[in-house]
């Protein structure tokens, strides 16, 4: 792998001159894209379309020298009906999504000559957009999302399928239809062009030991010794678990699929944590393969037949060829990159740091590169000879090798079964015609000859009482079975509500809570959730992590204070640069951020006439997180006062924020509306993320998933279940005391013994039991 900061000089051959440039520079395109704009290599990699705003500029790229491109503008078009939101290529030209303040979504279809025709409008937002031969599909959000599927000749919707949510991604497949990721639960399904399921893309639980499986090859064609950062495992390895003989999961395998592009044999690859993996189509005889990048996988691009990855912000790059072989990487500064592909060119366009359009053919750079990948391993042809020996069955720890067997067969049946025959005498007739000359057989045969005698009665016709089959005292046999991984977990519930009813959370209310891994894991946990009034968070990557308030940012928040009243108080934040080199000056930095925003909380409530402090002294956290440096920061203010009536933020806006230095442009508000269970969701992700570090619970070794929260039927429910990795047999979460929270619901606490896709053990508990008292938020 040859792996460079910044833009990378090729490996060449010096003689050969007349081989084709893989790299050089672009010309004639602008570097400077405002935020928000959409941008799209298309015709093959022969053109550029650039949105901005409501204008769509298409250049084409041509040929300057043998190292440079020139960008020509072709067509400008300077009032579309809307800002463009997306950009996908059809068979029959440029499919642009377009927003507009006051009117629906709207998709046009923009072909080469004509002006731009609305295809499609919808009441709901779109969030995806594709095109794939005549038609184009949108994801769209609202009460009803749905993906939708758009003739472009007859600019009509002609396919829709509702789903459960809109945070779904949408790409185009080489043989019609769409490749759905969903990015909340981690999957992916294949759609066929009328959106009907196909089978799905992946397997959506990470490969084992695809590499060493000899019945069925992977792509990668691993064979031991296996290349560095394979993390194929060998079906030999000892497993670690305390289950014998059972292949454990990596808890470094990341919970699902975040990203996936569609693969030209109907498969896919797929992005989960900072891992990429190569899945077959359904019905293949072939593994899967992947592979691990050290970073977090956020962006996923099909270029020919390679595929990049990248992370969050574009500055740090890895090629793949189609087996996951590591073909070059690219690290780019802090501005990393912007990056255009298309899935049918092997052309790729670079935007680093802003300043210089850079192209490179990805084939031509796995040339020099790589020239191996074009070998292709054969596996030498090879024969086995099996020699029988003698056998004695039964004889383990015998004196002597056994001659008889006596076996007891007990029928049964299941709770709800009838036996309407009067005994088991046919029965019985049955087993003795068909089954046990069949058993004798085997016997004699690995006996050589020496256990013949072999016999098979039935309990109830000849042996014990007479009479019909046993009962099971269960209701069915999978009753004795795990059912599919249901995690421990508290439940809060609250009922009898409407969608205008809050939660309301000033700082005033805690909740302790026991989290006891699995049998044979670590000790148990006291978790204590601390909630607040209105709480800030931004997620930052890598060191050195700058801070910076230019003096513009205003903040106001419309405030119920304790006695009743409302208040607008207005936050004033004054220039300040906090520049925070590494770990060792994590906490100076943030006890100086959390003095400034003191200090500002506290002249707001000055203007705004209180006389005394509503708003305690902020608190300043930083949640570290896997596969980042720095983590996120996270700010916290409760309320001042824990009698009378709560502290309630019940809205907020912000002006003059341009690099967001904190998150004001989307706070973290204790008084939430029951419906809106997201960001009921993300407020309590900080809680207990909060709770976990304070506790010693650290990033690699969380004891709780995030929590969830869901509003039906007038009742909203809050889950807090244990983490992955420590659930299973003898894992529990409880409730130990709560403070200042509602009482109107029960709180419930799981306890199944499965493991995570365990679904074919014995069952410890039958289901979730109430514990204590009536708890809710």
């Amino acid at each position: 792998m040859n792996s460079q900061h910044g833009s990378p000089q090729p490996i060449r051959n010096e003689s050969a001159d007349s081989q084709p440039a893989a790299r050089g520079e672009v010309t004639g395109l602008p570097t400077d894209l405002p935020p928000g704009n959409c941008v799209a290599l298309i015709d093959g990699g022969r053109q550029v379309a650039i949105a901005a705003g409501t204008e769509l500029t298409v250049y084409d790229l041509s040929p300057d020298d043998d190292s440079t491109l020139a960008a020509q503008r072709c067509r400008h078009i300077d009032e579309l009906p809307g800002e463009v939101t997306a950009i996908a290529e059809g068979a029959l030209g440029l499919i642009v999504a377009v927003r507009s303040d006051c009117d629906e979504d709207r998709i046009l279809h923009v072909d080469r000559e004509s002006d731009p025709v609305v295809i499609h409008e919808s009441p709901d937002q779109i969030t995806s957009l594709a095109a794939s031969g005549g038609d184009a599909y949108a994801v769209t959000d609202g009460p009803m999302p749905s993906v939708v599927r758009v003739s472009v000749r007859q600019r009509v919707a002609v396919d829709r399928t509702n789903l459960m949510h809109s945070d779904i991604r949408v790409e185009a497949r080489d043989n019609g239809g769409l490749l759905m990721v969903d990015r909340r639960d981690g999957t992916t399904r294949m759609l066929t062009p009328d959106l009907r399921e196909e089978h799905p893309a992946a397997a959506d639980t990470p490969s084992t030991y695809a590499c060493y499986e000899r019945s069925t090859k992977s792509h990668c064609g691993c064979r031991p010794p296996r290349e560095p950062g394979c993390r194929c495992r060998d079906p030999q390895d000892q497993p670690s678990d305390d289950i014998p003989g059972r292949l454990t999961r990596n808890p470094d395998d990341g919970a699902g699929t975040s990203v996936a592009v569609p693969t030209p044999d109907g498969g896919a690859v797929v992005g989960r944590g900072d891992r990429v993996e190569h899945q077959p189509p359904g019905g293949s005889r072939l593994g899967p393969c992947g592979r691990s990048l050290f970073y977090s996988v956020d962006t996923l691009r099909r270029v020919g037949a390679y595929y990049l990855a990248s992370d969050a912000g574009g500055r740090t790059m890895t090629l793949l060829s189609a087996d996951m072989n590591i073909v070059d990487e690219w690290f780019a500064g802090r501005r990393g990159n912007v990056v255009l592909t298309a899935p049918s060119t092997t052309r790729m366009l670079t935007l680093r740091g802003g300043t210089q359009w850079t192209w490179a053919d990805a084939h031509l750079v796995a040339t020099e590169l790589r020239p191996d990948l074009e070998r292709h391993v054969i596996d030498a042809v090879t024969s086995k000879v099996f020699y029988g020996r003698a056998n004695y069955v039964m004889s383990y720890g015998q004196p002597t090798t056994p001659t008889k067997i006596k076996a007891l067969l007990l029928p049964v049946i299941e709770g709800d079964q009838t036996y309407s025959s009067p005994n088991l005498d046919g029965f019985a007739a049955f087993i003795s015609r068909t089954v046990t000359p069949l058993v004798r057989d085997y016997y004699d045969e690995n006996s050589y000859g020496q256990l013949k005698d072999v016999s098979i009665d039935v309990f109830g016709a000849g042996v014990g009482p007479t009479g019909g089959p046993l009962r099971l005292p269960r209701h069915r046999v999978a009753d004795y079975f795990f059912p599919q991984y249901d995690p421990a977990r508290i439940e809060l519930k609250r009922s009898g509500l409407s969608g205008g009813d809050t939660v309301s959370l000033d700082g005033r209310e805690s909740l302790v809570i026991q989290a006891k891994p699995l049998t044979g894991g670590p000790g148990a946990k006291s978790l204590t959730l601390k909630f607040f009034a209105v709480g800030f968070r931004r997620d930052e990557d890598l060191f050195p992590v700058q801070i910076r308030f230019t003096g513009t940012e205003r903040l106001t928040l419309a405030t119920t204070v304790p006695d009743g009243s409302t208040k607008s108080i207005l936050l004033t934040f004054p220039a300040k640069t906090i520049d925070i080199a590494d770990d060792s000056q994590v906490t100076a930095k943030l006890t100086e951020l959390a003095g400034y925003l003191d200090s500002v909380m506290a002249s707001a409530e000055t203007a705004a006439g209180l006389g005394s402090r509503v708003f305690a002294a902020p608190s300043v956290a930083r949640i570290r997180a896997i596969g980042k440096q720095f983590g996120s920061l996270v700010v916290t203010i409760a309320g001042k006062s824990t009698v009378g009536g709560k502290l309630a933020v019940t809205s907020t806006s912000s002006t003059g924020v341009g690099v967001d230095p904190i998150g004001l442009t989307a706070p973290l508000r204790g008084h939430v509306p029951v419906a809106s269970t997201a960001l009921l969701q993300r407020y309590l992700d900080v809680v207990s993320l909060l709770a976990q570090e304070a506790a010693g619970a650290g990033f690699n070794d969380r004891y709780l998933n995030a929590p969830t929260a869901t509003f039906a039927g007038g009742t909203l429910t809050t889950r807090i279940p244990i983490a992955d990795r420590y659930g299973g047999p003898g894992a529990t979460v409880g409730v130990t005391s709560s403070s200042a929270l509602e009482r109107q619901g029960p709180t419930r606490e799981g306890r199944m013994a499965g493991r995570p896709g365990d679904q074919s053990g014995h069952r410890e508990r039958a289901d979730i039991h109430t514990v204590g008292g009536d708890l809710a938020m």
